[in-house]
Formats: C-alpha cells, structure tokens, sequence
C-alpha cells in the first residue's frame, strides 16, 4: 500500500489540498462579502454597496488564480472528465432551469 501511495504522490508533485482550501476559503469570504453587499443594497447604502462589489471582484480574482495553479499542478492524466450536461451538480443539467 505504501509503494501505491508513494507512486500517486510522484504523479501529483504538489499536493492540492492546500490550494483547494485556500480556494475555498476565498469563495467563503466572497460569500460573506455578499450577504453583506446585499444587506447595502436592501438600505439603499450604495457606497457600502460598491466598496462590496470591489471586495467581492477581488477575491474572485484570487480564487480564479489559485484554480489555475491547482490545475497546472495535476497532471491531465489523473483528472476525470465531467459531462456537465448529464452531472446532478449543475442545475441546468437536471432541467431545473430550462
């Protein structure tokens, strides 16, 4: 078992969990900055509301950038496809919103 592991570790130089929080770590930020640009809108506070949506542009800029170093580190061969068309994950796929 250990010869297994070692040998997945050689393919994936980089381990991406680290990435992968940090990413999702963004991502809740994002979502917090939301709610609270959300509650400016809702008070008529459109300064507030501004200053929010620059936040949000950040850190979705930020997470974009750690996507992509995580996808540049994981060899194409150990990825697997995704049919977005036919995965329950997208909504448009499961005709909620046709």
């Amino acid at each position: 078992m250990k010869d297994y592991i070692r040998s997945v570790l050689d393919v994936v130089a980089e381990s991406p969990f680290v990435p992968l929080e940090m990413h999702a770590r963004k991502g809740v930020l994002a979502v917090e900055k939301l709610a609270e640009a959300m509650e400016a809108y809702c008070a008529g506070n459109q300064a507030l509301l501004d200053e929010r949506t620059e936040e949000i542009d950040i850190l979705e800029h930020d997470a974009d950038k750690i996507k992509q170093k995580i996808r540049a580190s994981i060899p194409s061969s150990v990825r697997l496809p995704v049919n977005k068309k036919r995965s329950p994950f997208f909504p448009q796929a499961a005709g909620l919103y046709s």
